[in-house]
């Protein structure tokens, strides 16, 4: 990964990391055709396997 994009993610709080946990759970859900508000646990969990690295691209999409 690259190098700002790992400083940048490295220097959020927790409270800067969960916002955009936020944001990016709601891309990933539509980027794979689900509703947020209609998630299983089954779609949080794929969520939630790759949640650091979908952030960082995030990251590196949006923020840098």
């Amino acid at each position: 990964m690259n190098k700002k994009v790992e400083n940048y993610y490295n220097s959020l709080t927790d409270i800067d990391r969960f916002i955009l946990s936020i944001d990016t759970a709601v891309e990933f859900f539509k980027e794979i055709g689900v509703d947020p508000k209609e998630a299983t646990p089954f779609h949080r969990d794929i969520f939630e396997s790759c949640q650091e690295i979908y952030l960082k691209e995030y990251i590196k999409k949006y923020k840098i």
